[in-house]
């Protein structure tokens, strides 16, 4: 099972938003998309960084005076952790535990073309697991 299977299932939509935009719009953006992290991109599309709700919330708690002035550039994690569609998902998972991270841009010649999180392989693994255990009861059957 590898990213391509993933993204399958999901879709392979990723929002994006540039370095320059206000850390208050990523937060609107995450809010109206219901999701917890996003690929900063710059004028060409390439990734330059990732903002997540851990960012800003990091933010609030530390430089909560004139956050609302600051730029995505000004938060974003610059050493983003990314995959391609051709990893298989049990690597990207234990790169996740080891980078301590829950969202991965998937990546095709520097540009986003998707993103996993943590939720997204929990979801694939228990429909994975629920086809398996139809598979075996089938086969019990006959």
């Amino acid at each position: 099972m590898d990213v391509s299977d993933l993204l399958q299932t999901k879709g392979d939509g990723v929002v994006v938003i540039g370095p320059n935009e206000p850390v208050t719009r990523a937060a609107q953006v995450m809010m109206d998309n219901k999701i917890g992290a996003i690929v900063v991109v710059d004028e060409l599309g390439q990734v330059v960084g990732i903002i997540s709700e851990r960012d800003i919330a990091t933010a609030v708690s530390t430089q909560c005076n004139f956050l609302h002035l600051r730029k995505v550039e000004d938060l974003m994690t610059r050493r983003v952790v990314t995959c391609s569609q051709n990893d298989c998902v049990p690597e990207i998972l234990l790169n996740m535990s080891s980078n301590h991270v829950r969202h991965i841009p998937v990546v095709e010649n520097g540009k986003p073309i998707g993103m996993i999180g943590m939720r997204d392989i929990a979801d694939f693994w228990l429909v994975a697991q629920e086809k398996e255990i139809v598979r075996l009861q089938n086969a019990a059957a006959v």
